[in-house]
């Protein structure tokens, strides 16, 4: 718990001053009561060993003072760290008021983008203050030196700048610098401050909701001491501590969410803020769901009866609650709060699809494009296959009537060869083994007629048999060929 170690380092300031103020009071008797001891300066005719003597006392009480010195210092150092300290405890203290408890949780909530905007700001204003001090240093006493370059920066920064000076030395220097300087750091980080401080107070702001203020809250623990001490004089009283943990178990909140919880007065209201949004948005759990249900529905008396309060002040507090509860809300800003959550999941969900479409599009769309090139050359070499396949017949004298069942629609051969293949002239359509096979069947003087044609269907198949022997065996010479060019080539 951050809020325990900052009670044992305040503790132990604590003890560091005194132990240091004991130091500093023994020290400063010690030369008080030096100094009442010393000696008259001894007489003009006095010993050497007596003047030596004399000064050895004053140089020993000066070490002393310079030694109370240093003590003194480290003693306004410590007051300095321990007012620190109590600056953090007071924002301790404020957990419990709940305006103010807010504006630490704005502090906490915008410590890490501050923390950024400090390392901007920084490097911006100390780059200005050495271009100033290199402008202006050997010239201007307030800019002679780097400390006196930040100083005057910091002055400048202020509103309480010495442009004349600077004018009169370097005019275009001054009014780059200065108009650069006001722009970027006046301007822009200033309102980039506001901006940040603001947004994370709207955050903060729509978390909590409706929040009291002092003068409601003193009214409030007035009448509640008024309370405890009308209905549970007889009986006692039980301690708001004790039955916050007591609810905390009933509702079925998390060790985590215990802690948040105990931080400050708005844990409770933020967890059940947060909660309502989950179950709107039907991103909860089955059992927080039903934890909220109970909580929102069920009747709070009896559970503070089982803990053993007192039946009037277990009453007078579920009516105080209700009439509280009542008064911080906002009917409005509840719809508001459920029309940005929707439209939030909605963003929430668009984005998912994206990104999984782009993924989707990422696997699939190398493979898509080579499938449909290969299936663009595959149509290539079906097409140039059957024009073949029609020429062939074409010269063998098949008739029309016998082409393929699928040419049926493309006017038999003729269609096929005034179609071509994609992209290629009709010349460069018969390829070197359809040459061969029409040179076979010329050679065999074949043609068709419709008495003939079953044997020259049988001749056909003959050619084209004879085709594939031919260029399988060119093909075997080809490759023997071109293993010995190989061979001689590499000798």
């Amino acid at each position: 718990n951050i809020w325990s170690l900052l009670d044992l380092v305040t503790v132990l300031a604590s003890v560091c001053i005194a132990v240091i103020w004991i130091i500093l009071v023994q020290v400063t008797g010690a030369i008080t009561t030096a100094i009442k001891d010393l000696p008259a300066a001894p007489s003009l005719g006095a010993s050497q060993a007596a003047v030596e003597d004399y000064h050895r006392l004053w140089g020993s009480m000066l070490d002393d003072l310079l030694y109370a010195l240093e003590v003194r210092e480290c003693h306004e150092i410590a007051l300095f760290c321990y007012s620190m300290v109590l600056t953090l405890q007071l924002f301790k203290v404020l957990r419990g008021q709940p305006k103010l408890a807010l504006i630490g949780s704005v502090a906490h909530r915008a410590a890490q983008d501050l923390l950024h905007f400090v390392l901007i700001f920084l490097v911006l204003f100390l780059n200005f203050a050495f271009c100033g001090y290199m402008v202006y240093g050997l010239r201007l006493e307030i800019w002679s030196t780097p400390a006196r370059a930040v100083d005057t920066s910091l002055h400048v920064l202020m509103g309480e700048a010495d442009l004349s000076s600077m004018y009169e030395l370097a005019p275009v220097s001054t009014v780059i610098w200065y108009v650069l300087f006001a722009g970027s750091l006046i301007l822009i980080l200033s309102n980039l401050l506001l901006a940040m401080v603001y947004d994370h107070y709207v955050t903060a702001k729509t978390d909590v909701g409706i929040l009291s203020g002092i003068w409601h809250q003193l009214q409030l623990l007035l009448a509640d001491s008024w309370r405890r001490r009308r209905c549970c004089w007889k009986t006692g009283h039980s301690k708001h501590a004790d039955m916050l943990e007591n609810m905390m178990v009933l509702s079925a909140y998390s060790q985590k969410e215990s802690l948040e919880a105990r931080s400050s007065v708005l844990g409770a209201t933020k967890l059940r803020r947060a909660r309502e949004r989950h179950v709107f948005v039907g991103e909860a759990e089955d059992d927080i769901v039903a934890a909220s249900v109970q909580q929102a529905q069920g009747d709070p008396e009896p559970d503070l009866h089982r803990l053993g309060v007192d039946e009037d002040y277990a009453a007078a507090l579920c009516a105080a609650s209700a009439r509280e509860s009542i008064r911080t809300c906002d009917i409005e800003e509840v719809k508001l709060g459920q029309l940005r959550q929707h439209v939030a999941s909605a963003e929430g969900d668009i984005s998912d699809m994206h990104e999984r479409l782009q993924a989707c599009r990422r696997r699939v769309g190398g493979p898509m494009m080579s499938l449909e090139q290969r299936l663009h050359r595959l149509d290539q070499l079906v097409h140039a296959s059957l024009a073949e396949l029609v020429l062939i017949a074409s010269s063998a004298g098949v008739p029309e009537s016998k082409a393929p069942n699928g040419l049926n629609g493309l006017n038999g051969h003729s269609a096929l060869r005034k179609g071509g293949s994609p992209g290629t002239d009709e010349e460069s359509e018969i390829s070197p083994r359809v040459g061969r096979a029409l040179a076979v069947l010329a050679e065999s003087g074949l043609r068709a007629t419709a008495t003939t044609q079953d044997k020259d269907v049988r001749d056909w198949h003959l050619a084209v048999s004879k085709v594939n022997g031919y260029t399988k065996a060119t093909r075997l010479a080809d490759d023997v060929n071109t293993k010995q060019k190989t061979t001689a080539g590499k000798r």
